[in-house]
């Protein structure tokens, strides 16, 4: 569903709900059925907050959470990883928005930076909302790969790509290289969107379990293959984390992977190695987030 149409429905009810909310009002001091009007304006008035703070509150209320992960290893060095994924620029997040994250995760002075992809949503031109990107600064580095959305129309992957490689910004496209850290080695490696030539086979060839592996990959499911077993950590995003939750219940949305929603956000021990999936800092669809707001995510690595 096109985004003017939330839009729409969101406005539509916060507007035409005011509206009835008022005349229900009038009514309830006429005296006509007052304790049923009661009732019906509690349930408005509830349905009116949450509506408005999903859309225009909790969509903007940024967040900074700090993770752990032990690898396992000889647990003697931790490696300061931001990790931020699905910008969405174009639909409701706009270059204040990028700037505001950009700052914060610079006031944190990570090791390493990772952008897990969805820098963009419809329009190609939201590409000029990211030059804020380009006072990223990390000793390490900046990494990105890319995201579904970043495809879609011939050729948009390549204009993203172009953009983050203009602002020194290194593109991890099916392949891997090998950090230092520590006087420790550790290999990188990122794959494009699995549903658009995403090669985890490609990015992985030559390494193997002695090596400390690290891949950036977009959507969770690329832990199904075969070929990633030998990372020892996943990095991903595109879940939103269902965007809208409820405590207890979890994403109300159909998480669109085939882990489906037991795997929405969050950290996960498998057999042998890590996935950590971020919810991220945009929104696809309704302007909204409830109970799951957008995240900056510090991930000590330790290792």
């Amino acid at each position: 569903m096109a985004w003017w149409i939330y839009d729409f429905v969101i406005f539509g009810f916060l507007i035409f709900g005011g509206i009835y909310f008022l005349q229900m009002m009038f009514c309830l001091q006429n005296g006509s059925k007052r304790f049923l009007h009661k009732i019906a304006i509690i349930f408005l008035v509830l349905t009116w907050i949450i509506v408005f703070y999903g859309s225009f509150v909790e969509s903007r209320f940024l967040t900074v959470r700090t993770q752990t992960v032990d690898l396992g290893e000889k647990t003697t060095h931790t490696l300061r990883a931001a990790v931020v994924s699905d910008f969405h620029a174009g639909f409701y997040t706009d270059e204040n928005w990028i700037k505001h994250i950009v700052r914060e995760i610079q006031k944190r002075k990570p090791d390493v930076i990772f952008l897990l992809g969805d820098f963009i949503s419809e329009n190609p031109e939201a590409v000029k909302e990211l030059q804020s990107f380009s006072n990223f600064r990390a000793p390490l580095g900046v990494f990105a790969i890319t995201g579904n959305h970043d495809y879609q129309d011939h050729g948009r992957d390549d204009l993203v790509v172009a953009t983050l490689q203009q602002m020194g910004i290194r593109v991890l496209r099916n392949e891997h290289l090998f950090l230092s850290f520590d006087g420790e080695k550790i290999a990188l490696a990122g794959i494009d969107d699995i549903w658009f030539g995403g090669s985890s086979k490609a990015a992985l060839d030559g390494l193997t379990d002695e090596d400390m592996v690290i891949l950036l990959a977009h959507n969770p499911d690329a832990v199904l293959f075969s070929e990633t077993k030998v990372a020892d950590l996943i990095l991903s995003g595109h879940t939103h984390g269902g965007q809208i939750r409820l405590p207890l219940v979890g994403s109300l949305a159909h998480i669109p992977t085939v882990l489906g929603n037991t795997y929405d956000k969050g950290l996960f021990s498998l057999k042998d190695q890590w996935l950590f999936i971020t919810s991220g800092v945009g929104e696809i669809g309704p302007r909204a987030r409830l109970f799951n707001p957008p995240e900056i995510v510090l991930l000590n690595i330790v290792f």
